[in-house]
């Protein structure tokens, strides 16, 4: 049974009981249809003509137009918000909503990818443009007498001073363990968690060795501890950490990761620390002999 298009009014043969149209384009072209009644508007900015619904109490073309006309309407006493002081409750409430936010990993994917896609389209970060850049200093440099609030010795900046008090680390401390805490793990590093797991023997993931004295660096910071042992274990990608089995002639990069390797292992040798190391080629492929090993190995410090 032939039925009539709703947009250019051909007569067609519908596949289905509820099909409206007669092609995809009609479709779309019927989303463009203006199917309540709207009235005409100008932009209190760029003087543009719009359509708006009689009930939207929308005064511009489009938010770009909005932002720029309250940076220059909304100023001093003009802001809606000036001089008023949010409580502390607000204050507290605002800081465990945001933190759950973070906590999401799909949201800090979202925000990372439009960072990246910001990036890739202006070849800056946001918010690292020159005049932002520019603006920032002079900011710093007008309320606290240096252009950044990192500028001076690690631990007598007014930052580290402030945080110190407040939660006993530097604000730089912060946010390394923030990073910490909330990095993902390798595809090899989750394999090998659930050999653990299955072994039912006790560790803590990305476990961490603080240097003190903080001569070279703050910290080294190793795959998996196995609790209550001075075991420590490293899960090497084959690429990244040059598995010569694989990769006969290393490059630089691959050179200088094994360097770096070294320098850790020694660092926690020196601190009390063994450590153990597999890659990850071995783990994809040969599961069972790995956890044969880890067994054994835990069994020997029973």
């Amino acid at each position: 049974m032939e039925k009539q298009c709703e947009i250019c009014n051909k007569d067609y043969k519908p596949r289905r009981k509820e099909q409206k149209f007669c092609s995809v384009e009609c479709q779309h072209e019927s989303y463009r249809k203006i199917k309540v009644e709207r009235i005409e508007c100008t932009c209190l900015f760029c003087d543009k003509k719009f359509y708006k619904l009689q009930s939207n109490p929308r005064k511009y073309c489009s938010k770009k137009c909005s932002d720029n006309h309250k940076k220059i309407t909304y100023l001093g006493e003009n802001n809606p918000v000036y001089g008023k002081k949010h409580t502390n409750e607000w204050k507290e409430n605002a800081s465990i909503r945001i933190k759950k936010l973070w906590e999401d990993e799909d949201y800090r994917g979202k925000i990372k990818k439009s960072m990246n896609l910001f990036f890739e389209k202006n070849g800056y970060w946001p918010g690292n443009d020159e005049d932002s850049m520019l603006k920032k200093k002079e900011t710093m440099v007008k309320k606290f007498g240096v252009s950044h609030n990192w500028i001076g010795r690690y631990g007598e900046r007014k930052c580290d001073k402030t945080t110190l008090d407040v939660y006993g680390k530097t604000s730089a401390e912060m946010l390394i363990e923030y990073s910490h805490f909330f990095g993902k793990k390798t595809d090899i590093e989750k394999m090998f968690e659930v050999i653990l797991e299955e072994l039912e023997i006790p560790f803590q993931c990305k476990f961490r060795i603080y240097d003190k004295d903080k001569v070279n660096f703050w910290f080294r910071e190793y795959d998996f501890l196995i609790l209550n042992t001075n075991i420590l274990i490293e899960v090497d990608g084959d690429y990244w950490h040059g598995n010569q089995n694989i990769f006969e002639e290393l490059t630089e990069f691959q050179k200088s990761i094994q360097i770096n390797d070294e320098i850790k292992e020694n660092f926690a040798k020196n601190k009390g620390y063994n450590v153990i190391r597999f890659w990850g080629s071995d783990i994809k492929k040969n599961s069972q002999e790995i956890k044969n090993r880890i067994k054994e190995i835990w069994e020997k410090l029973k």
